[in-house]
């Protein structure tokens, strides 16, 4: 889980430092606020145990546009990583409301799987020697015992 953080805040630190090569003084403050919001939802969510990918990849869809914008024409491309941002950061709230429930569900599935890796000691130790003895008896059961020594010994 922390390497899977850590790669996010990796990639976001290669994303922003890409946008900033291009055009060092073309992003406004507006824009990088915006773009630290959805790398943090974006953590959050991948924190919940949701698949993150396509949102990672809309991401790098809008800086790669931003940087070919800003490499032919550097006045426009501000407004278009925002708008796109904006876009992206609404489908980032609504994948958080819906990621509670999935990420309740991956924890009672954890918790399910820990109780039952718990008894199985419990049930080896109570129903083991209850296996054995109905196992034995089962085995044993249409024996003929015998005195000792046979049925010459036998005084009818």
């Amino acid at each position: 889980m922390r390497v899977n953080i850590l790669l996010v805040a990796l990639a976001a630190f290669f994303l922003a430092s890409a946008l900033l090569v291009v055009h060092p003084h073309a992003l406004s403050n507006e824009a990088l606020g915006i773009m630290s919001d959805v790398l943090g939802k974006i953590q959050l969510l991948e924190s919940r145990k949701v698949n993150v990918s396509d949102y990672v990849r809309m991401l790098d869809e809008a800086a790669r546009e931003y940087q070919v914008c800003a490499r032919s024409d550097g006045q426009s491309c501000d407004e278009e990583l925002i708008g796109k941002l904006q876009a992206l950061s609404e489908e980032l709230d609504k994948a958080i409301a819906g990621s509670e429930s999935t990420y309740y569900v991956y924890v009672a599935r954890k918790v399910a799987v820990g109780a039952a890796l718990a008894s199985i000691p419990i049930a080896t130790y109570v129903l083991l020697p209850w296996l054995i003895s109905y196992a034995w008896l089962r085995t044993k059961a249409k024996w003929v015992v015998l005195p000792r020594g046979g049925r010459k010994n036998d005084n009818r």
